[in-house]
C-alpha cells in the first residue's frame, strides 16, 4: 500500500489513467472504474462482489484489465471496519500486482443513497447499487484531488 504522494507520482508518469475503486465491506465490495482520468475522465459503477464467493478476488482481477492503480476507500477515523479493509486488502494485493492507496471514504455510502434516492426512491434502498456508487463516490474525490496535486509533485521521488 502506497502513500497518497508516492502513488501520485507514479501515475504521473503515465498519459492515460485508468483507476479501480473499490468499496469494501464486511460481505461485499463495490466496484468502479474511472477512465482516461487526468483529461476527461468517466467514472462506471462495475458491479457488487460478494466476499463469500471462493474466487471474489479474481472477479476484481478479471475488471482490472487496463487498469494502473486502485483506489480503496477508508475512513480517517480508526473503527471496527479497519481490520476488515485491511484483510481484504491483503488479500487482493497478493494477487493483484496494481499500486494501490487508501482514500477517505466518510460519508461515501450516504452520498451515494442520497444520489440514488433522487433518481428513484426505491434505489436508495438497494445495498447491491449503493456500494457500487459509493465506490464511485470513493473514486470521484479521489480524482478531484490528484487533479488538483498533480501539477505540485515532483517528477522523482
Amino acid at each position: 500500500m502506497l502513500n497518497v504522494s508516492r502513488f501520485l507520482i507514479r501515475l504521473k508518469k503515465l498519459q492515460r489513467v485508468n483507476l479501480l475503486g473499490l468499496d469494501v465491506g464486511r460481505r461485499f465490495i463495490g466496484l468502479a472504474r474511472a477512465d482516461d482520468v487526468f483529461g476527461k475522465y468517466q467514472i462506471s459503477p462495475i458491479v457488487q462482489i460478494d466476499k463469500k464467493m471462493q474466487n471474489f478476488i479474481s472477479e476484481i482481477f478479471k475488471n482490472a484489465s487496463g487498469i494502473h492503480g486502485i483506489v480503496v476507500g477508508k475512513s480517517e477515523f480508526k473503527n471496527e471496519m479497519d481490520k476488515v479493509i485491511e484483510d481484504t486488502v491483503k488479500m487482493i494485493e497478493n494477487d493483484i500486482e496494481l499500486p494501490m492507496v487508501y482514500w477517505n471514504e466518510d460519508y461515501s455510502t450516504v452520498k451515494a443513497t442520497e444520489m440514488l434516492y433522487k433518481i428513484r426512491p426505491r434505489y436508495g434502498k438497494s445495498k447491491f447499487l449503493i456500494d457500487q456508487v459509493a465506490a464511485c463516490v470513493v473514486l470521484e474525490d479521489f480524482i478531484q484531488y490528484a487533479q488538483n496535486a498533480m501539477p505540485n509533485l515532483p517528477d522523482l521521488l
